[in-house]
């Protein structure tokens, strides 16, 4: 089955049964200290990367077998979802709006605030309300994001009265 950081099984253990990941870890230092875990030395505790970089892994840092982990664990009565240990739990990734984006979504929020329900169709003069409304913009923001809310098709004056 491979090896295990066991930072990664303090992870694990404090996701299915609670607590605080670094009590968890702490825990399983123990189990290695009293020879209840089997960690392999690797060479003489110095790693290698690629191009020769060599460093001295930190505590915690240390890999056990999964078996000898999944071993561990159902000795002391605490379970675990089998998958877990295949791959960790990871948290989703969060959408990252650029800064542009976001300031012409501002634009359209004051636009609507000021009562213009269509951004394509500003009448004219609201621009420059709009631009009161957007506070937090400076100038130079205000235009560079509204011209990117046009180049996107999200904003656009109707143009000059008849």
């Amino acid at each position: 089955m491979g090896m295990i950081y066991l930072t990664t099984c303090a992870r694990l253990l404090a996701q299915a049964h609670g607590g605080d990941a670094a009590v968890w870890l702490d825990l399983l230092n123990q189990a290695v200290a009293a020879r209840e875990l089997a960690v392999p030395r690797e060479g003489s505790g110095v790693s290698v990367l690629p191009g020769g970089v060599s460093f001295i892994p930190c505590r915690g840092q240390a890999r056990t077998p999964v078996a000898g982990f999944i071993r561990w664990c159902e000795q002391r009565g605490y379970s675990l979802e089998a998958e877990a240990h295949v791959a960790p739990p990871t948290a989703p990734v969060p959408q990252v709006v650029p800064v542009r984006q976001q300031q012409t979504i501002v634009i359209e929020a004051a636009a609507r605030s000021l009562g213009y329900t269509d951004p394509m169709n500003i009448p004219y003069g609201g621009k420059g309300k709009i631009r009161a409304a957007c506070t937090k913009l400076t100038d130079a923001q205000f235009k560079r994001a509204w011209q990117a809310g046009v180049d996107e098709g999200r904003l656009r004056s109707s143009g000059r009265p008849a």
